[in-house]
């Protein structure tokens, strides 16, 4: 068996991307950036994690999606050092250890941000890897790179490339990528995507301090359609420029529709209904290879198993835009109580979270006079100190949006405040299978770790009016989700579909797959996002649908306890037969 061999970068920042690589299976070669940009060229490595313009330059190399080293502004590790401002600059060195990086110094030293400000005489001076940060001196500024970076001495100025990047552009900046022979095996690119999937799921719980803040906030590994304009922006300045060799990004031909099934899906399938701690390539495996049927089925035998009774649970709420919830006086509170007449129990106050701490305890109040609770509030949108007195204020629950950095802090003190968190877990248009997994696995840990997440609730952002693409996600992959995070996520109680961004059939569909919540059901306006679908809410047709699945219907707040049955009746119709004798 071919043991093929993996080029890495010796930096912090591709750890998340190697550090679950099987070194059994794997041989796995680490140098600075060009030094890897090198055993790829010379054929040492058969696919390395390279700075991006090396990919762009060095041959006819194939790009690995799903995975990157990237930044959305300032990343920290790759910066412009000097003890003087800009202008009074003489000489700027480009430490050779990433070419990707000393070109987007060259970018915007000539074309963007700092091409306004240093001088015309300006000398741009290459140098060997590593020597940036010995020659910062004086007005003599140095490129510097990495680790060595992050460790610059305080007095020093930086001026951070990702940074200025962002500000220039508008997009994410993309330093390294996976690239390699157009011929690279299927299942070595299906390893390096789990690995990625799995370890930037890990940062938070494998690391710690600076090292983790950077890892989580500084730096994005998601190679996902922003993060590819960004390169293809890059792509077509630096070749413009003539500092790469092209501007064509060829990424590796998409994996084929139908493949062979995986020998192991069924014990995998086995081992998730016995409830085992799947690994994210478990998890990609299920994801991408289990039929559908017996995922579902599998994921609804586990939903049984936690929850016995057919019953289908869901919380009916009244929605008020941003504009009225900031708005005082009466007509908020008129509205509020008006509320009463449809026989919500809570409020979604949208955007609560952004308004000013007396303010936002007003309108709570309001809503507690009117004898209901209120959401609206993310977990990161305010100090973790006012916690219990939003709670006692009427705030009935809060949500999280999963990214890759969850807010363990902030988790923990929801927990401790006794306030329930609803975990939105969105599969994006450009998102692919492993950044699925890899949310699916971030949310785990984070519930886990902090005891705080009630709900998982499974959300598809289609935009209105597009269309299904290759590689784009289709409704299926909404089920084949909600089955995953029901069989991945033992720590979270409770699984809800999305009436509001898929409707209410397909939010009936996932409850024959692990789903055993119907979500939040809010009437008025609840949304102005034009990026978003935004059905309709119809709680006669919702709780049809539930009865019609099977399910007794349960009311319920944002802590699941039980305000009520069915706010409509079962209607009975006589079977066609019948009424086509009595025609």
């Amino acid at each position: 068996m071919t043991r093929f061999r993996i080029g890495t970068v010796g930096y912090l920042n591709a750890a998340p991307l190697t550090n679950l690589l099987d070194r059994d299976k794997y041989e796995v070669v680490a140098a600075h950036p060009r030094g890897i940009a090198t055993a790829l060229r010379t054929g040492e490595v058969d696919i390395a994690l390279v700075p991006a313009a090396a990919a762009l330059t060095d041959g006819d190399w194939r790009i690995l999606p799903g995975w990157c080293i990237g930044a959305d502004g300032p990343v920290a590790s790759v910066v412009i050092a000097a003890e003087t401002d800009p202008e009074a600059w003489t000489e700027v060195v480009l430490d050779g250890s990433s070419r990707t990086s000393v070109t987007l110094a060259r970018l915007l030293l000539s074309q963007g941000p700092l091409s306004k400000r240093v001088r015309a005489d300006l000398v741009i001076t290459d140098a060997e890897p590593g020597d940036g940060p010995k020659r910062v001196g004086g007005t003599v500024a140095s490129v510097v790179i990495g680790d060595p970076a992050r460790a610059l001495p305080a007095p020093l100025r930086k001026w951070d490339l990702a940074e200025l990047w962002k500000q220039w552009t508008g997009r994410p900046f993309v330093f390294a990528v996976w690239a390699g022979r157009a011929d690279l095996p299927q299942s070595v690119r299906d390893d390096l995507r789990a690995a990625g999937a799995a370890g930037v799921a890990d940062i938070a719980t494998r690391y710690t301090g600076a090292d983790r803040d950077y890892l989580l906030h500084n730096l994005r590994y998601t190679f996902d359609e922003s993060a590819l304009m960004g390169l293809r922006r890059y792509a077509a300045l630096a070749f413009r420029a003539g500092l790469i060799g092209t501007s064509d990004v060829r990424f590796y031909e998409p994996s084929e529709p139908s493949r062979p099934r995986a020998v192991d899906v069924d014990a995998k399938l086995a081992a998730a209904l016995d409830g085992a701690r799947l690994d994210a390539v478990d998890a990609l495996t299920l994801l991408r290879d289990a039929p559908g049927a017996e995922l579902l089925a599998a994921a609804n035998l586990r939903r049984l198993e936690l929850h016995p009774e057919r019953e289908v649970s869901y919380l009916l709420a009244r929605a008020f835009p941003a504009a009225l919830v900031a708005a005082g006086g009466a007509p908020f509170g008129a509205a509020v109580t008006s509320a009463l007449g449809d026989k919500a129990s809570t409020v979604v106050l949208s955007d609560l979270g952004l308004l000013d701490a007396d303010t936002r305890l007003a309108r709570l109040e309001v809503v507690k006079a009117a004898g209901l609770d209120a959401l609206g509030v993310d977990v990161d949108q305010v100090d973790v100190a006012t916690f219990p007195a939003l709670r006692d204020a009427g705030l009935a629950g809060l949500s999280w949006r999963v990214t890759q950095a969850p807010p363990l802090a902030a988790l923990a003190a929801a927990r401790a405040a006794g306030l329930p968190v609803d975990a939105e877990l969105w599969i994006d248009a450009d998102g692919d299978e492993a950044q699925i997994v890899s949310r699916l696995l971030v949310l785990r840990g984070a519930a886990e770790t902090t005891g705080a997440i009630t709900t998982a609730s499974v959300h598809l952002a289609l935009p209105s009016g597009s269309l299904i693409e290759p590689g784009r996600p289709t409704p299926s992959w909404f089920f084949r989700t909600v089955a995953l995070a029901r069989l991945l996520l033992g720590a979270v109680p409770h699984i809800s579909g999305s009436p509001r961004t898929q409707g209410v059939d397909a939010s009936q569909a996932a409850l024959a797959g692990g789903a055993d919540d119907l979500g939040v059901l809010a009437t008025g306006v609840w949304s102005t996002d034009d990026d978003v679908h935004d059905f309709p809410v119809d709680v006669d047709l919702a709780e049809r649908a539930m009865r019609v699945a099977g399910f007794s219907v349960v009311r319920r707040v944002a802590s699941f306890d039980s305000v009520g049955g069915a706010l409509t009746s079962l209607k009975r119709v006589r079977p066609v037969e019948s009424r086509a004798r009595a025609d």
